[in-house]
């Protein structure tokens, strides 16, 4: 655990600039990628450089951009407001799965999970809708089982007093199904701390969490190749670019306000 805790200190870094250097690097075909998902009807936008890096491994990554679209349209008919650019990403994953599922049959499965969990408690936004993609990834299939798990440990999580945000719901739909358990121990209470004392997150509460669990979950994922691993966090490091994106934006309106 020493080693995940000395890691901590550059994954924020990490997180949120990989993606860039791929895109500026413009290695192992991204260009190409990127191009099949514009001529699939996908919009040129920093999300596309996600959705194209999550193609480089596809066999016919044409055949799975056009899919892609196909199920993003089917989740923007079901939620128009919600569904945007970001989705790119939920839906390229989904197009990869090596499943006999129609499209719409993976998007009914994605509206299950979106509607159970906003019955729990979990709010309508995008972060539900990334959270209702990851579960479909993962089943392919109504769990209600599942979705018990992730409750559970969302209100064990606010027993020991860890506020849950929308950041922090993909990660507990991922820690749910690789931990057996919804009993959280002291592993990730420790390095909740450690990422609370860190002074470069300490500002941010909800992040320090985000980043706590994130490492956690990928500390547990033992049952998961790497790329299983890789593929299902790539939710979890769009979200954290998307809120760190948006409270740059509010404070440089609130500053922009205040001269």
């Amino acid at each position: 655990m020493a080693d995940l805790v000395f890691d901590s200190g550059r994954v924020v870094n990490d997180l949120l600039v990989n993606f860039q250097r791929v895109k500026n690097s413009g290695v192992m075909g991204i260009d190409k990628r990127i191009r099949f998902l514009v001529e699939s009807g996908f919009k040129r936008t920093n999300f596309t450089y996600f959705g194209a890096y999550l193609l480089l491994k596809a066999d016919k990554p044409r055949n799975v951009a056009d899919r892609a679209r196909d199920i993003y349209m089917a989740l923007r008919k079901q939620h128009p407001f919600l569904t945007g650019a970001e989705d790119v990403t939920s839906a390229v994953l989904m197009a990869q799965l090596e499943t006999s599922l129609s499209v719409e049959q993976l998007t009914e499965i994605n509206e299950y999970y979106f509607t159970e969990f906003n019955r729990a408690g979990f709010r309508r936004n995008d972060s539900l809708q990334f959270l209702a993609a990851t579960s479909t990834l993962i089943y392919m299939e109504r769990d209600a089982n599942y979705v018990k798990k992730v409750v559970h440990l969302a209100e064990e999580l606010e027993r020991a007093d860890v506020k849950i945000r929308p950041i922090h719901y993909v990660t507990l739909g991922i820690l749910a199904y690789v931990r057996e358990s919804t009993d959280l121990d002291a592993v990730f209470f420790d390095l909740l701390e450690a990422m609370r004392e860190d002074s470069g997150l300490r500002w941010n509460r909800e992040f320090y969490t985000a980043m706590a669990l994130s490492l956690y979950t990928e500390d547990q994922a033992r049952n998961m190749t790497k790329e299983q691993v890789e593929s299902l966090m790539v939710s979890v490091h769009v979200l954290i670019a998307i809120e760190r994106a948006a409270a740059a934006s509010a404070a440089a309106a609130s500053s922009g306000g205040g001269s």
